[in-house]
This record gives C-alpha cells, structure tokens and sequence, in this order.
C-alpha cells in the first residue's frame, strides 16, 4: 500500500541557470548540460535533479532527472500535465498564480485500497505468487543476457520542427 511521508522542505530546491547573458547561450547550455548529465544522482539525498534554465526572457527550458524508482510513465505524465496547464493559465491571464490545486495522494492510497479488495487484484495476485515461485529467467536482448551493469548513458535528443525531414 502506497505510504505518503511529507517532509518539512524539498530535499532540492528548484535550481535556477540563467544562460542569457552568455554569448551563445545554446552552447553554454549544451556545455552545461554535457556535464550535468554525467552526474549520479545521490539517492540518499535526493532521487531529482531539476533546474529551470534560462536562455532568454522568452526562451527557459526545464532540466528533469528523475531515479527510476520515485517515478512511472503516470507520474511522469501527470507532473508535465500539472506545469504545461500553470503555464498555459499565466500565458493566457498574463500573471503567474502561486496559488493551484495538487491532485490528492490520498485518492490514489483509496484506488489502491478498494483495488486491492477486488476479485481481479486476487486473481493477478495467485498469477504472479505463482509465476514467481518457478523462478525468473533473465532477460535477453537481441539473443543475449546483459553482460554488464552501468549507470551512466548518453541521452541524444533531438528537437522536431514543423517542417524538418525527422518531423516528416
């Protein structure tokens, strides 16, 4: 059962970059970013890493590094519907409110609960009690278990325009 523990503070403030006073602010973004991203995340800290960066007065970007284990594609979905509709309201009004409502944690502890009580969690339960009792064979990608473990990557992204080839 999903447990909410509400700390005093957030481990990590919302850091903010300004870049706008930088010659290109696009190269020292990617410079800042290249090293950024090379950096573990201390979960014993903190499981995030958020920096709002500013390239101009019109122009901010939202640097979002989550571990896996606080988040799921949900939350993901619902964090960035949360901002996207903040933005769009102060775009639309012209000034920021400070002032929103947060979906409730305790409407998702009281799905969980009355799921949990439903003859298709039970069934899913037998399954998987079942399925985990013989044992899990280890993954196999393109016909060969993983060989290494590792925790740095290279993210590639890649921005889509309109009317560019990759948007095609």
């Amino acid at each position: 059962i999903p447990e909410r523990i509400i700390l005093p503070e957030p481990p990590r403030p919302l850091e903010l970059l300004d870049f706008s006073g930088e010659t290109d602010p696009e190269l020292a973004l990617q410079r800042w970013l290249n090293n950024r991203r090379q950096q573990a995340l201390d979960v014993t800290v903190c499981s995030y890493d958020m920096v709002l960066l500013k390239l101009s007065e019109a122009s901010y970007l939202w640097y979002v590094n989550q571990h896996h284990f606080i988040t799921d594609a949900a939350s993901v979905f619902l964090v960035f519907k949360q901002v996207t509709a903040l933005y769009l309201e102060a775009q639309a009004t012209g000034t920021f409110s400070s002032e929103f409502t947060l979906p409730k944690f305790e409407a998702y502890v009281d799905f969980e609960k009355a799921y949990n009580d439903t003859p298709r969690y039970k069934k899913s339960a037998v399954f998987w009690r079942e399925k985990l009792a013989q044992g899990v064979e280890p993954p196999q990608f393109f016909g060969r278990s993983a060989q290494q473990k590792i925790h740095k990557m290279q993210r590639v992204s890649v921005q889509l325009h309109p009317h560019s080839p990759q948007h095609q």
